[in-house]
């Protein structure tokens, strides 16, 4: 029985190793782009922006100091930082109101804490950079994410100002978002974004019947990845204390 889990130790470099390149690479590679960001692009100077963008934060009651940014290599807006939080708005001319649904969205991820979720979720790709069924339910997170983002935003909003809101998303061109930050707009999930407001009844309220769906089905995956974790973790003890043992008896 011993002798066919000689494997396992090995089994663990490589995850481990899988895991540390994984984690670390990502938290390098999005920092450095963060700090790039930060870099090249100027802190915002317009005095109306910046009013617009306070009344905004303390209706949505954050405390934290937000920060605006005016870039031109991004093609549409996003948010970055937990502690910190940046905003960064292309260069390009907007109208007014697309400008207040823009600091909007990007101000109730920063209340909802969705960049936090961000990181936890890139640590758990990072676990199970082995599996491509964590890379399925990434996209899916992040598609959900944006969808229950508009719905908290759109909640008081009148139908003329919904469909206005999805012509703003729908303006923007396509652009990869870095895994610490929440963006306004990606071509991957616009297409159902458009749909659930389009679905919006009358309140403001979309079905939640696909959210409860899959928020099941995760919590199903996750119970069931940890029950396994807990029945192979006798296992993985046996066989790793069988390995200790030979090697103790190896070396005298």
């Amino acid at each position: 029985f011993y002798s066919e889990l000689y494997f396992f130790p090995y089994l663990f470099v490589i995850w481990l190793v899988g895991f540390l390149g994984a984690f670390l690479s990502r938290i390098h590679k999005n920092r450095r782009l963060f700090l790039q960001l930060k870099a090249t692009c100027p802190a915002n100077t317009n005095r109306e922006l910046e009013l617009l963008k306070n009344q905004l934060a303390e209706k949505h009651h954050i405390c934290r100091q937000v920060q605006i940014r005016h870039c031109a290599l991004l093609n549409s807006p996003l948010i970055s930082g937990i502690f910190h939080p940046t905003i960064f708005l292309p260069q390009t001319k907007l109208p007014e109101q697309y400008t207040e649904f823009i600091l909007r969205h990007e101000l109730t991820h920063c209340h909802r804490n969705d960049i936090f979720y961000k990181y936890l979720l890139l640590f758990i790709k990072s676990l199970y950079w082995f599996s491509p069924l964590i890379h399925i339910f990434s996209h899916i997170f992040n598609e959900r994410c944006e969808i229950a983002c508009d719905e908290a935003l759109l909640d008081k909003y009148s139908r003329k100002e919904q469909l206005e809101y999805a012509k703003c998303i729908a303006g923007f061109a396509g652009y990869a978002q870095p895994d610490f930050t929440v963006s306004f707009y990606s071509a991957h999930t616009v297409e159902h974004r458009i749909a659930s407001i389009a679905a919006m009844r009358s309140g403001g309220r979309v079905n939640r019947k696909k959210t409860v769906v899959l928020t099941g089905v995760a919590v199903f995956l996750l119970l069931t990845a940890l029950m396994l974790t807990a029945a192979n973790s006798t296992i993985l003890r046996i066989a790793l204390g069988k390995w200790m043992e030979l090697l103790h008896t190896t070396r005298f």
